[in-house]
């Protein structure tokens, strides 16, 4: 087993931005053994890194007893980032640290304390570029360590302002910045992780284009927990050790064997947590082109994660997308119907069976070792099998998208799998604001064929501020696929006839569909349906106003509202079933 000594060094290594572990040696007195510490940590940290990272000593370091903790100060530290690929490695920058202080004392409750004061003043020189300069105010690292798992059990980083400039002109400042996250474990190995990061006062400039922007927060905030922390910290070292291994042998894509052990730990990596969640929001943030043109402004948007119940029998995946007061400048070619000022996408899976989906795991493994045809169809099929059993309930909570000239609201769900279409069905309810500027927002010519026949099947309403308003129940429930507001739209998506004397189902297609039979119904539609504006339609040619039309006359004569016309619609019209073969539609 490592020392103690292994995370102090971890620590250590931290505060110059690597945040690797180390292995211990024999523990002596405090300052010798942090002396220690800090000569295994840049040996390992080289070593890690597989060359790209290489200490170039210090200029001054002093590691004394205070009591009995220890502390070390370092005084311009140098580090060389080098191309490893070449022979010998060339340097690709320098980086130097003015002053680093690294106290290391022992904590009442049996962990150990690690202070660090981050440089204040920190370089970067690239080999072929302009030195950067980077100011750090008042920053600080804090870890309580447990020196039986040699892991970091507290972490806090705490910095009141940072400055990042070169000598074109570019800079970029942020403060005060924080984090911080804490592992909590229980006497039956359970444990507890919260964490946090927040960025305040973020602003940029960039000389060359005379751009910069804004931001006035950055947070992210989450929570991790499992039933077994030492079988996390197993796993995680298998996980490490395959990918020093594969960095080390210079393998630039995964083996056969590496493949398997990754396999191998995925189907393990569910066991192992109860619970993963997270959530990324920015506020108030705005970019500027040159000459202080405003390229765009966001008021708020925020990216949410939920994973609960892997290590159960029922799991469950929620993702959730927010932002508002989202606005483009002039400088972008973007028209400010399409900009949608708020959006709103929520969903995830409920009740996904952890079984069968291990089962898929061990179903693709074994696709991935299978070599004869036979052993890869059997494991196909056992992918297909563990798939259908998985039976999750997928849900839209919630789904918005506002623009100036659009927009739509729905919510959703369905049960079962539709790999196993017993007991699978969907339902839905959707709400679109202005459904008729849709054609001009996205000009594609089957959306402006469809959004008149959306027109009709739909049920209108008018927003608060009377705006029109297009409502949409949607069901899918074998062997309906999809309905629309009680009509079975399946024909939009079918074959057509199986024979090619059968007459034409003519419906909304791209290319449009053209010919007699179309002129035929469209007559039929005039002389039948008062108030069909024929002069809407294009003479034989099957397009969206003819669609419309066809959906009127369905909704009046109480069949089936889809725009298609079937044996049923052909027999309504009067229009003798006469085979006919698609033409190509005649150019406007």
């Amino acid at each position: 087993m490592r020392s103690k000594s292994a995370s102090t060094a971890a620590a250590i290594v931290l505060c110059l931005g690597l945040g690797l572990a180390v292995p211990g040696h024999a523990a002596g007195s405090p300052d010798a053994e942090l002396r220690a510490e800090i000569d295994s940590a840049i040996k390992q940290a080289e070593t890690n890194m597989h060359g790209v990272f290489k200490w170039d000593g210090a200029e001054h370091m002093d590691v004394r007893a205070d009591g009995d903790a220890a502390v070390a100060d370092i005084s311009n530290a140098r580090i060389l980032i080098q191309n490893k690929n070449a022979q010998p490695p060339m340097t690709r920058a320098r980086i130097n640290l003015d002053h680093i202080e690294v106290r290391r004392a022992p904590r009442p409750d049996g962990l150990v304390d690690i202070s660090i004061n981050l440089p204040a003043n920190a370089s970067i020189q690239p080999a072929d570029g302009e030195e950067t300069k980077v100011t750090l105010k008042d920053g600080t690292v804090h870890l309580a360590l447990d020196p039986q798992t040699e892991r970091a059990r507290e972490l806090v980083i705490a910095i009141a302002g940072a400055r990042v400039e070169d000598k074109t002109g570019d800079w970029a400042t942020f403060g005060p910045l924080s984090a911080s996250t804490k592992v909590s474990s229980a006497a039956d190995n359970s444990w507890n992780q919260p964490f946090s990061l927040e960025f305040k006062q973020i602003e940029a400039f960039f000389a060359k284009n005379r751009a910069g922007g804004t931001i006035e927060h950055i947070a992210y905030s989450g929570r991790g927990a499992g039933p077994d922390l030492p079988a996390l910290y197993r796993l995680s070292d298998r996980m490490k050790a395959l990918q020093n291994d594969i960095a080390q042998n210079q393998r630039k894509s995964p083996q056969p064997q590496d493949m398997d052990a990754l396999f191998g730990m995925l189907g393990e990596f569910f066991s192992l947590f109860s619970q993963m969640e997270g959530e990324l929001t920015v506020e108030n943030a705005a970019a500027r082109g040159a000459n202080a043109a405003p390229l765009f402004s966001l008021g708020s948007a925020s990216l949410a994660t939920k994973i609960d119940g892997t290590s159960g029998d029922k799991a469950m995946l929620r993702v959730t997308y927010k932002h508002d007061g989202l606005e483009l400048g002039p400088m972008l070619p973007v028209g400010p119907g399409r900009v949608p000022r708020q959006a709103v996408l929520d969903f995830g899976v409920e009740d996904v069976a952890t079984a069968p989906l291990k089962q898929l795991i061990e179903a693709a493994a074994a696709m991935h070792k299978a070599v004869a045809p036979a052993d890869k169809q059997r494991a196909t099929q056992q992918m297909l099998g563990a798939a259908a059993m998985l039976t999750p309930d997928f849900h839209i909570y919630d789904l918005v998208f506002d623009t100036q000239a659009f927009g739509i609201k729905g919510t959703a769900e369905a049960k079962g799998s539709p790999i196993s279409p017993k007991g699978y069905s969907a339902q839905g309810d959707v709400s679109v604001r202005s459904l008729d500027a849709l054609p001009n927002l996205f000009p594609l010519p089957q959306i402006a064929d469809y959004v008149p026949l959306l027109q009709v099947i739909g049920e209108p309403a008018k927003t608060p501020d009377g705006a029109p308003l297009t409502r949409f129940h949607l069901i899918s429930a074998p062997p309906k696929w999809v309905a629309i507001n009680g009509n079975d739209l399946s024909a939009w998506f079918l074959p057509g006839p199986a024979s090619s004397n059968a007459p034409r189902r003519l419906r909304v297609a791209e290319p449009p569909l053209s010919g007699d039979d179309v002129r035929a119904v469209q007559k039929a539609l005039f002389d039948k349906a008062a108030g069909v504006p024929q002069q809407t339609m294009k003479p034989g040619i099957y397009d969206g106003a003819t669609a419309a039309a066809v959906a009127r006359f369905q909704k009046s004569s109480g069949l089936n509202v889809d725009g298609v016309v079937d044996v049923a619609t052909r027999d309504k019209l009067g229009i003798k079933a006469e085979s006919a073969h698609p033409t190509p539609a005649r150019p406007n």
